[in-house]
């Protein structure tokens, strides 16, 4: 198995290698511009490469070869000359995604509405401050991590935690329904300060799109109707 690569798209956020799994010491290691390379033993993160050519050797690889006992002889006194792990390669760049809630936001009854749940959409851009943290909080989820989980579980984190600070702003129905810019105060903020423990750092969030029940819809469409049908008179008095 080789595990030479030379370039990526740059458009993934997280890669394992396909020369995963069986690995021959002695093998080269390129790692692009703009990433980081983790060799995960057992499901845990051992040793880390920055862009450049690397040599997979023992003493290229002090916590591996501690963990897979590469120093260590069998009885017959030969060592290891390969092992087995996950190589994964982090993209530091910068990222824009979706998310949706996971929960909801329950917003409890006001004067105009009773109790319920809303459901928001929006975009956010972000990147990941620190790759070690983030690799370790995807194998705590994950054991081993292929195609795009990386990616959809950063929307998923995203969304759960847009959905709490929602919810802590206490905002009425009517306010959430037409996105007034307070029912999102501080919320980049609060990501930023809950998403430090598995390395992801917020530039930008924003929502979208509110989803209520059909009846808020029914309601507010008929309050708008009766506005505008009082105020047909005035107007043509204006006029």
């Amino acid at each position: 198995y080789t595990t030479l690569f030379r370039s990526f798209a740059g458009t993934e956020l997280l890669i394992r290698s396909k020369g995963s799994s069986k690995i021959a010491l002695g093998k080269p290691l390129v790692v692009p511009e703009g990433y980081i390379c983790f060799l995960v033993y057992a499901e845990k993160v051992c040793d880390r490469f920055i862009s450049g050519e690397h040599k997979l050797s023992i003493e290229n690889l002090p916590i591996l070869t501690r963990n897979a006992k590469l120093n260590v002889p069998n009885k017959k006194g030969k060592y290891k000359n390969s092992f087995f792990a996950d190589i994964y390669f982090v993209n530091l760049g910068s990222f824009t995604s979706k998310f949706e809630s996971g929960q909801g936001v329950y917003i409890k009854r006001d004067k105009k509405f009773l109790g319920l749940t809303a459901f928001l959409k929006g975009n956010f851009s972000y990147k990941v401050s620190n790759p070690q943290l983030f690799v370790d909080a995807l194998l705590k989820v994950y054991g081993v991590i292929k195609g795009n989980i990386a990616q959809r579980q950063v929307e998923l984190w995203t969304g759960d935690l847009v959905d709490k600070k929602v919810k802590k702003n206490k905002p009425l129905v009517e306010e959430l329904y037409e996105r007034d810019s307070k029912c999102f105060d501080g919320l980049v903020d609060y990501l930023n300060k809950n998403t430090r423990d598995i390395g992801i750092e917020y530039t930008q969030v924003e929502v979208t799109e509110t989803i209520m029940p059909k009846k808020v819809y029914k309601k507010t469409k008929l309050e708008y109707t009766e506005n505008q049908d009082f105020d047909k008179p005035y107007n043509s008095k204006q006029i």
